[in-house]
């Protein structure tokens, strides 16, 4: 039986790590970077941060439409999350007050297919 789900976390930019001192709110990397590291610490198999160019999240009335002077605190990103189910709810559980403004989506997955890794050094 297939145990492996993912979880894609959609939040805003702008959106804020609770629980750090003054000094780690100044020199911190955003929420995405907090959250990437959070899930290696934790053994978390696999986790990517989405860039995405625009759109909108399902609070927000307009479409945000990513900017290369400067991002918007609104605009919206995407962690995924891929592992066992029990050490993705354990996650989850564990940093349940960070995910208060965020929308989590679990996604079960129904077919895994792994293919071999092939040694990419050529032959003479």
């Amino acid at each position: 039986m297939n145990n492996i789900i993912t979880v894609r976390v959609y939040f805003e930019h702008g959106e804020k790590i609770k629980g750090l001192t003054f000094r780690q709110r100044l020199f911190h990397g955003g929420f995405a970077h907090y959250m990437l590291k959070a899930a290696k610490k934790d053994g978390i198999k696999q986790a990517i941060c989405f860039p995405v160019t625009s759109g909108y999240l399902s609070h927000q009335t307009r479409i945000h439409v990513e900017n290369t002077e400067s991002i918007s605190f609104r605009h919206p990103q995407c962690i995924e999350l891929t592992d066992e189910e029990d050490k993705i709810k354990s996650f989850i559980d564990a940093y349940k007050d960070h995910f208060t403004d965020t929308d989590v989506f679990i996604v079960k997955n129904e077919i895994v297919l792994k293919f071999q890794k092939t040694d990419r050094k050529e032959k003479l």
